[in-house]
């Protein structure tokens, strides 16, 4: 029972039990008048009070325990309007505190490498034409009306699953529901497939948000790590945590960010994801298996990115399939909050019944979502999808040049980083914590703003121009020998 929880019960009965002593010492002085009236005798009044200390002392005495959890109730922060598993600590994001701050910083070089947010060379957010001109050609009308229905826009959620399937290599029963971002399509997950207080599975090195969406919605995160000692991607941790868990509750909800993985730039490639799922399906005997692969960043990949996919098709019954997909990065529209949550399973029946459930978690939580952005999406895989490719591409090629600069630049100086494939970050590998927190402290010193994640300190090449990722690596192993030598 949670410490909280537990008071607030003891308080209530501690109040009944006050209320009913109090009642007692009124029939105790009562009945105390009363056999002195029977005897013509009158009592002096310390008689009466003696009555009652005796009681309130035997009141005191049996409901010590109780008094203390009172007590301790009293001390709390909580003003008493919340419930009781709230978490009452002050958050504050760290990731636009730290924009914030940079922007603020007056020095004549600042290295702003916070927000996941791809800018031109010009240090402004990179947009393609393409999906504003198509946005833009939109009525006013359109842009104000609701949805067409809780679920999203019909051919939306069509055009979703063709852009996700474009290798046509995913042949499972699904649905697609439209979400608030891919934030919205993690959400749906979390709050779908475990009861209070279960554990969920997350990388240990991650985008912060899946710890504190968990927190939130009161699951238990455990975490695997991503590579071995020797700092190569390795699924043994991963398969090992599945296993402890899902013996310990008969269910395993595992979250994957891949390709591109948020922040490392990690991809598992088709020969890890063709032994995961051989892995959980062996894990049947002990209960049902739900993969969340998030793929906000599938689209910045440097080579085919969705092969893959295929190995969906080998999942077992005893597995479910939801693909986390995002609009922001996608079509460069992080303040429009679109995105997808792609449900498969291997009998329709499984993926109705999970789409029916979510469908509900939207209604009661966002209602539906952005209707223009939905419209101007099918608009452009449609009718302008060529001009759309030829955009995205130029951003790629932007993302790889950045890239191949920063880690060509961090092998030379021997800055210890995650193993890069593609993506919008590179994280600098720092096991020791103590030693993370000062190194992110000691970059702030030098006006290097960066994101301190588990395991290491995150690097948003995608906010960078390729100058900076240049002259960035050699400034940052500076200030990391600084803290290594004292």
């Amino acid at each position: 029972m949670e410490n909280k929880d537990f008071s607030t019960k003891m308080k209530v009965i501690d109040d009944m039990l006050t209320d009913l002593y109090q009642q007692k010492l009124d029939l105790l002085a009562e009945q105390a008048e009363q056999e002195d009236k029977d005897k013509y005798v009158i009592t002096p009044k310390k008689n009466t009070v003696a009555v009652k200390d005796t009681a309130l002392r035997h009141f005191k005495s049996e409901n010590k325990f109780l008094a203390s959890a009172f007590q301790e109730e009293l001390k709390s922060d909580s003003t008493g309007f919340l419930k009781n598993s709230q978490d009452l600590s002050i958050y504050a994001d760290k990731i636009f505190s730290l924009n914030n701050k940079a922007k603020e910083d007056n020095a004549e070089e600042v290295y702003n490498a916070t927000l996941g947010v791809l800018c031109d060379e010009n240090k402004q957010i990179y947009t393609f034409n393409c999906v504003y001109d198509s946005y833009n050609r939109l009525t006013s009308a359109q842009k104000a009306a609701y949805s067409q229905s809780i679920e999203g826009n019909k051919q939306y959620n069509q055009e979703v699953f063709k852009q996700i399937n474009q290798l046509n290599n995913l042949k499972l029963p699904h649905q697609v529901i439209a979400t608030a971002g891919g934030t919205g399509a993690i959400f749906l997950s979390l709050t779908s497939f475990l009861n209070d207080g279960e554990e969920i599975l997350l990388p240990q090195t991650a985008w912060s948000s899946y710890a504190l969406m968990s927190k939130y919605y009161n699951l238990q995160s455990i975490f695997y790590k991503l590579v071995d000692d020797n700092n190569q991607v390795d699924l043994t941790d991963l398969m090992l945590r599945s296993l402890q868990i899902i013996k310990k509750q008969h269910k395993l909800v595992v979250v994957i960010n891949d390709p591109c993985q948020n922040p490392t730039g990690i991809c598992l490639g088709e020969n890890n994801w063709k032994i995961l799922i051989e892995y959980f399906n062996r894990l049947k005997e002990y209960g049902k298996v739900i993969i969340i692969n998030d793929v906000a960043y599938i689209d910045y990949c440097y080579q085919q990115s969705h092969n893959y996919l295929q190995y969906f098709n080998n999942i077992d019954d005893n597995i479910a399939v939801m693909i986390a997909y995002s609009c922001s990065k996608s079509l460069t529209s992080y303040g429009m909050r679109l995105g997808a949550n792609i449900i498969m399973h291997k009998e329709q029946k499984t993926v109705d019944e999970i789409y029916n459930s979510m469908i509900k978690a939207c209604r009661a939580t966002w209602s539906n979502v952005n209707n223009a952005m939905m419209l101007t999406y099918v608009d452009l895989m449609n009718n302008n999808y060529a001009a759309y490719q030829r955009e995205k591409q130029a951003a790629v090629d932007l993302l790889k040049i950045r890239s191949t600069e920063f880690i060509k630049k961090a092998q030379q100086v021997q800055l210890p980083l995650f193993p890069y494939t593609a993506g919008f970050f590179v994280t600098v590998k720092i096991d020791d914590k103590d030693i993370l927190d000062k190194y992110h402290q000691k970059l702030i010193d030098h006006h290097i703003y960066t994101v301190k994640s588990t395991g290491g300190i995150r690097i948003s090449i995608c906010s960078l121009t390729v100058d900076e990722c240049k002259t960035l690596p050699e400034k940052m192993q500076k200030a990391l020998k600084e803290c290594l030598n004292g």
